[in-house]
């Protein structure tokens, strides 16, 4: 995936643990609390290479673990959100429509 293929994809969030079948058995579920996305890739960073601010820690505002690539979408509804790459799930780069332009047009006009 590049700057500006449009992909699909799973998102898996917090993981749900479920201990009831005794200490040493913890059961994981990690599609309870999963979420499809689809948007427009902005920006593809290594945070090794690029790491996450000082004030994004400080905010304490990471949930859960990290990948070393932070993907950030601009999603259908134009929102910015950013995706760690190992917590993408059945990700697909989907075609280019011939139409793209037309539709931008149109909704920017509808607008």
């Amino acid at each position: 995936m590049k700057i500006g293929d449009k992909i699909k994809f799973d998102y898996l969030k917090e993981q749900l643990k479920d201990n009831s079948a005794g200490w040493d058995n913890v059961l994981v579920d990690y599609s309870a609390t999963s979420e499809s996305y689809t948007g427009t890739v902005v920006e593809v960073r290594d945070i090794i290479q690029h790491p996450v601010s000082q004030e994004t820690i400080r905010r304490n505002n990471i949930k859960g673990s990290r990948s070393r690539s932070l993907v950030t979408l601009e999603l259908e509804d134009g929102e910015i959100k950013g995706f760690y790459d190992g917590r993408m799930v059945g990700t697909q780069v989907l075609p280019k429509t011939k139409m793209g332009l037309f539709r931008k047009l149109a909704s920017a006009l509808a607008k």
